[in-house]
């Protein structure tokens, strides 16, 4: 996902002594079951399954449509961080993506 990203990932690794990264792809619900939890509960799930896997500790890494304020407010609850990285959608103009991560043990 580019330099900026994958310095930010590496420092963040040496800094944290975590060995495993996972990308999260997309988190996605039906927009006729949206504002029922289900987003939480399918992230909350995820990390779940993910500490138990990695149980010596995993980074997330995850992007999010920076005008997606119901997955902004998931992440936020659930913990992670902002990256502070924003890049522009290489399909779509004008639209950007901000990058987050979390440490789950």
């Amino acid at each position: 996902r580019g330099e900026e990203l994958a310095s930010y990932t590496q420092k963040l690794m040496e800094e944290t002594g975590i060995k495993n990264i996972v990308w999260e792809r997309e988190l996605m619900v039906d927009p006729k079951h949206q504002g029922q939890g289900l987003g939480t509960n399918l992230r909350e799930t995820f990390l779940l399954h993910l500490s138990c896997r990695f149980p010596d500790g995993v980074l997330i890494l995850t992007r999010m449509k920076e005008d997606n304020y119901a997955t902004l407010r998931i992440a936020e609850k659930l913990q992670y961080q902002d990256t502070g990285i924003r890049i522009e959608s290489s399909v779509f103009k004008g639209q950007f993506h901000q990058y987050w991560y979390k440490i789950s043990h």
